[in-house]
């Protein structure tokens, strides 16, 4: 199956609130060009695991994912994500999210450049 892409907001001083997508099992993608950030909201009683996946090696050595903790009933700003650490090699300009298996549900997330 198919990583869900959560459509990524330009911010504006006008004001602006992005798409909202809910949690998959296959996990979610986004648009990333290193000035993206994402809004992870979590709907359950317990605290959710979020992990952002690297995609790159540094010195021919992987790179540890960023896992964030998003507490219960809460939502976390979380970015910036530098391209040459997170996007994909296998696919250009864009960065994976993985979710906690079982509990995909309780998170949305939304997505914002600056």
């Amino acid at each position: 199956m198919a990583r869900t892409e959560v459509t990524v907001a330009q911010l504006s001083r006008a004001g602006v609130r992005g798409d909202g997508v809910a949690g998959t099992v296959d996990g979610l993608k986004f648009r990333n060009d290193g000035r993206t950030w994402l809004e992870i909201t979590n709907g359950a009683v317990a605290s959710r695991v979020v992990t952002i996946l690297t995609g790159q090696k540094v010195l021919q050595l992987d790179v540890d994912d960023l896992q964030v903790t998003i507490p219960a009933s809460s939502t976390r700003m979380v970015g910036l994500f530098p391209p040459d650490t997170f996007n994909q090699a296998i696919e250009a300009g864009i960065a994976y999210i993985d979710l906690p298996a079982g509990d995909e549900d309780d998170l949305t997330v939304r997505a914002y450049r600056t």
